[in-house]
């Protein structure tokens, strides 16, 4: 749906937000730590660390106004976001063990309807496709997810669906669509698993790698957060 590619990657995106903003606080310690060994200036490292430290704050604003948004959905609506965006499994196999539709028109015709609800709803808290490039325009995990939604490649962006949770009646059990209106497979940028990694043992690493004799990891040629891949 042209005009909602940004708020497809905010909601394939959302499950993984908190993680993120982890890790990113995470690689500024590390950073922040190391910054002895940088091979630029002290106000550039600082100026670095300091974008690092706002890009975490614009994910966490980001998070909380899209968990706002969802509190005024209906059960139906959340179970549709849940199935083709977040597929957090646990979710669904606790709270949406079986749903039904009447048809794959149907099912399309609901999830289109919620795109567009959360996309005006996300866009009234100050999420235009404007505010969103302006905030996130550098941030290669985002622009990653947002190119492959507009060019059609959706599977490579979410989380794998183990098999289908939803049943048409009155209509032959057609396979879901893997176009990019079906919300196929989606697995956010590739790596995911590096930047939680990272969270959980960042510190070790600084006290580790401090006192050791290795090449410099701080430079101010990229940010301390591994690079998230496309998968």
């Amino acid at each position: 749906m042209k005009g909602f590619e940004y708020v497809k990657v905010i909601l394939y995106a959302f499950p993984k937000l908190e993680m993120l903003s982890e890790a990113i606080s995470s690689g500024v310690e590390v950073k922040a730590a190391l910054s002895f060994r940088a091979k630029c200036g002290a106000l550039e490292t600082a100026e670095k660390i300091a974008e690092e430290m706002a890009k975490r704050a614009r994910l966490d604003r980001l998070r909380a106004d899209t968990e706002e948004v969802l509190k005024v959905l209906s059960d139906e609506e959340r179970f549709l976001l849940e199935y083709k965006y977040f597929r957090r499994r646990r979710v669904l196999a606790e709270r949406y063990p079986k749903r039904y539709c009447r048809s794959e028109r149907e099912y399309f015709r609901r999830q289109n309807a919620v795109l567009k609800k959360i996309g005006f709803l996300i866009a009234a808290r100050g999420w235009t496709e404007e505010e969103f490039f302006r905030a996130f325009g550098r941030y290669a995990p985002f622009l990653r997810a947002y190119r492959a939604v507009s060019e059609g490649r959706e599977q490579s962006v979410a989380g794998m669906r183990r098999k289908r949770q939803i049943s048409f009646s009155g209509a032959r059990q057609n396979s879901e669509r893997s176009s990019s209106g079906s919300g196929g497979d989606l697995r956010l940028p590739r790596r995911i698993n590096a930047a939680a990694a990272t969270t959980a043992t960042a510190r070790m690493q600084s006290a580790a790698i401090c006192p050791a004799e290795r090449g410099a990891v701080c430079s101010c040629g990229g940010s301390a957060l591994p690079e998230l891949g496309e998968r």
